[in-house]
């Protein structure tokens, strides 16, 4: 099956073709900036770095 076309990233005057919603250069940008200003402070809370160490011992 064919892949679909790619298409500009989804950032501010970024005219990089991606199949995903970034580009390889704003995903990173993107997904820091979620964690900081939209996601909910009290999910935050929770997954610190004891669920990190948790998440280690159990992988």
């Amino acid at each position: 099956m064919p892949y679909k076309p790619q298409h500009p990233c989804a950032h501010p005057g970024c005219a990089a073709l991606t199949a995903s919603r970034f580009c390889p250069a704003h995903t990173k940008q993107e997904a820091r900036h979620y964690e900081r200003y939209q996601r909910d402070p009290a999910t935050r809370k929770r997954y610190g770095r004891s669920w990190a160490k948790v998440r280690a011992a159990t992988a």
